[in-house]
């Protein structure tokens, strides 16, 4: 109880300026997750991509699809559908581990970079879960707006529906199992030990630099792709709540073993944020307008 009323009434000593940097913190956390979630899709669709080019296909890389693929079923083998279908997903998961891995090196130093690889390596698993997840709902639903990813090789191979369900639930427990692990990284971008102390202090500290940035970043999304990939998008994110409330209710009893550096990597200029962020948006949107001929 006593570590309750200590931080709260740390909470009400905040400062203007302490709010301008919680502020700036939301802000730079949400840009680095809207970035880091666009250049996750995109090296998805682009390994898919060049999958069906080297199968002989003429495919149409897009930001949110491969397009000018042959529909009919003769064109397609179980081994092309299993390449195509599983190459980008699964290279996206093997970079996020890299880019997690890599993020522990970073872990004693106060570069850019450690916040950057930590949500890059987030938005590689979460969208590689989110495929797993969702492979009950599109397994045999050919006119499904969740026929995509592994439920396309699920129907391929006839898998039907209760053999993928135990697989929908793994990926749930795999989502918390990752959330309980990644949750000291998160922790670990934090400036200072006194801001995480105790538990509730954690809470907050993850309220205000995973859980609202997921959500902000998440609807910001949505709203932007609402007319192109929104499901497959709303699939992802679903996957991505579930690791962030995990993450909110972890526990660590100890703060001890945490690398916390002094320097605040995530107070980051908001305007500058901002400004990066509708550059990448704009030379995104317009260099895919059309697609990219492979």
């Amino acid at each position: 109880m006593s570590d309750k009323i200590d931080y709260y009434k740390n909470i009400n000593k905040l400062n203007p300026e302490s709010g301008r940097l919680i502020f700036r913190r939301i802000a730079t956390s949400t840009c680095f997750f809207i970035l880091t979630f666009y250049t996750v899709v995109f090296l998805n669709h682009a390994i898919s991509a060049y999958a069906a080019k080297i199968m002989g296909y003429d495919p149409v890389l897009k930001y949110f699809e491969v397009s000018n693929l042959p529909m009919d079923w003769e064109h397609w083998s179980k081994l092309r559908v299993f390449v195509f279908y599983s190459s980008g997903p699964l290279f996206v998961l093997f970079v996020g581990l890299i880019s997690w891995h890599l993020h522990s090196l970073l872990k004693k130093t106060s570069s850019i970079f450690k916040p950057v690889t930590l949500w890059f390596s987030f938005n590689c698993i979460v969208l590689f879960l989110s495929y797993v997840i969702v492979v009950v709902l599109g397994t045999g639903s050919y006119n499904s707006p969740f026929y995509y990813g592994f439920s396309v090789i699920a129907s391929w191979y006839w898998f039907g529906k209760p053999l993928m369900a135990p697989v929908t639930l793994l990926g749930v427990g795999f989502s918390a199992l990752y959330a309980f692990f990644v949750s000291r990284s998160f922790l670990e971008l934090s400036s200072s030990y006194k801001r995480i102390n105790n538990l509730y202090g954690k809470r907050a500290f993850v309220f205000y630099n995973v859980v609202l940035p997921v959500f902000i970043g998440s609807v910001t999304i949505l709203v932007l792709r609402a007319d192109k990939d929104f499901i497959e998008s709303l699939v992802t994110f679903i996957s991505a709540i579930i690791v962030v409330f995990v993450i909110w209710l972890r526990s660590i009893p100890k703060i001890s073993g945490l690398k916390i550096v002094k320097s605040d990597t995530l107070d980051f200029p908001v305007g500058f944020s901002l400004i990066l962020l509708l550059v990448f948006l704009a030379l995104l949107s317009w260099f895919f307008e059309n697609g990219l001929v492979l």
